[in-house]
């Protein structure tokens, strides 16, 4: 079995360009805005959408899974803390993922993203939708045709709240934080990197490694298995299309790759070169 392709961290740092004029990511959030970050992110997704279906299924039980949800953040904020000190580059669980798994697991952890942000976003945007239709009523009197307000499996046509807010979203996105500020593998690069990488320079530890990573990772596959089996064998079959795509299309067009072959081909040309220079002089 080939030996997974990694990405050392000054690879990275290097093709950042973080170290061109001996700095890294430029800061563009400081403690409150990380602060309003997070919470909006919490009240977002967590209260004005998440709750609106999880209550009327479990009830009072709910506050158990947001604590739960809670102690799994606190244990992969550590492994996000340590792994940003070491790697001070863009790319977030992806990047760390390249360091400390290599470059299959970090391009399902990729292809992940795409699904997490698609999935996530969609819904708060349909969340905020009926806020803003009601907010008009209330307002106005008046509502946005059902057409406009809802998608084709509702009745309608196109959501048009929810496009007008993914539109705003992005645009914030792409003029603000261009550094994106995910889990279980988070929380398994820090114990793989740790290994690899044992005197890489980082600003902060996780305290009592390696109990906090596999803490997180327990917590992460539990909060994975109650979801139901439902979930994943469509997260399976996600995953198994996102492998297939980089088996024939990503691991053959890897920059890495190309870089390695690069390099054996300079290492193989190399005693060519030395025996014939004697034969010059």
């Amino acid at each position: 079995m080939p030996a997974p392709r990694v990405k050392t961290p000054a690879q990275l740092i290097a093709e950042s360009g973080a170290d061109l004029e001996g700095n890294g990511l430029k800061r563009t959030m400081g403690l409150f805005q990380l602060i309003c970050f997070g919470v909006g992110a919490i009240v977002g997704t967590g209260i004005f959408v998440g709750l609106s279906d999880s209550v009327a299924q479990a009830g009072p039980a709910v506050v158990v899974s947001f604590v739960l949800a809670a102690i799994t953040c606190v244990f992969t904020a550590f492994a996000f803390a340590e792994l940003g000190g070491a790697i001070p580059v863009s790319g977030s669980s992806y990047s760390f993922a390249y360091a400390g798994l290599g470059e299959g697991t970090a391009f399902l952890v990729g292809w992940c993203l795409l699904l997490e942000y698609g999935v996530s976003v969609s819904a708060v945007a349909v969340g905020w939708s009926q806020y803003v239709n009601e907010l008009l009523a209330s307002l106005t009197g008046t509502r946005l045709p059902a057409a406009l307000s809802a998608g084709p499996s509702d009745g309608g046509i196109v959501n048009l709240p929810a496009v007008v807010v993914i539109a705003l979203a992005s645009v914030l996105l792409v003029r603000g934080v261009r550094e994106s500020a995910r889990a279980t593998a988070v929380n398994v690069a820090v114990i793989a990197l740790r290994r690899r990488e044992p005197g890489l320079s980082r600003t902060f530890r996780v305290p009592l490694y390696p109990v906090v990573p596999l803490l997180g990772v327990g917590f992460c596959l539990y909060l994975m298995y109650e979801t139901g089996w439902t979930t994943w064998i469509q997260f399976a079959a996600f995953l198994a299309a996102g492998s297939l795509v980089y088996v024939l299309y990503g691991r053959r067009n890897s920059r890495l790759a190309r870089t390695g072959a690069r390099a054996g081909a300079e290492t193989a040309t190399a005693p060519d070169a030395a025996e014939r220079e004697p034969q010059a002089v």
